[in-house]
């Protein structure tokens, strides 16, 4: 087990060090030390180069991007995401569970990013800010999430899991605000 995850370790920051970014080529891995919960830990792990996929392609921050799957997906262990490789609880009125059904976890943020780039979010790809909370209050704007405290949600996952913190970050940070951490 020790081999497959420095295996793992070693393709991640080969994987990372050809993605590009706004400012060229990632040169270092990133950092998953800084986040405090094992559990998330491995999950970001797992994510990490699925969303810097999505950030390139719809310019949404990728710490958003982690922290709206594992918030769906409860790090990856909701029966959904396991069951049907869908990470942003994403539904399907014509499928019998309610919910979309992928062959990957890939072709699920692979999905996300098609959704982010229709219409109803395109003004979200014209975001000028690096707040993070902008881009959140956007893309509920748009309607993605209606709860009331979605934007919360994200912003208190982003902060626990220190995601804002993970390389590359292009600038992007979070305001100071009154959420509060979770233990």
């Amino acid at each position: 087990m020790k081999y497959v995850y420095t295996l793992t370790l070693l393709c991640l920051t080969f994987i990372v060090a050809q993605l590009p970014t706004s400012e060229g080529l990632i040169t270092e891995p990133p950092n998953f030390e800084k986040i405090p919960y094992t559990h998330a830990k491995d999950y970001i792990k797992h994510i990490y180069t699925l969303s810097l996929e999505v950030e390139h392609k719809t310019k949404i921050p990728h710490p958003i991007v982690m922290a709206i799957a594992c918030l769906e997906s409860k790090y990856g262990s909701s029966y959904i995401a396991r069951k049907n490789k869908n990470h942003f609880g994403l539904r399907n009125r014509r499928h019998s569970s309610g919910y979309y059904h992928f062959d990957s976890h890939d072709d699920s943020f692979a999905y996300f990013s098609r959704l982010m780039q229709r219409k109803r979010y395109k003004h979200i790809q014209e975001i000028k800010s690096k707040a993070l909370e902008d881009w959140i209050h956007a893309i509920q704007a748009a309607g993605y999430n209606p709860h009331e405290r979605y934007t919360r949600y994200i912003l208190q996952v982003i902060r626990n899991l220190k995601l804002h913190e993970i390389k590359p970050n292009n600038g992007y940070y979070l305001a100071q605000s009154k959420i509060a951490q979770c233990p």
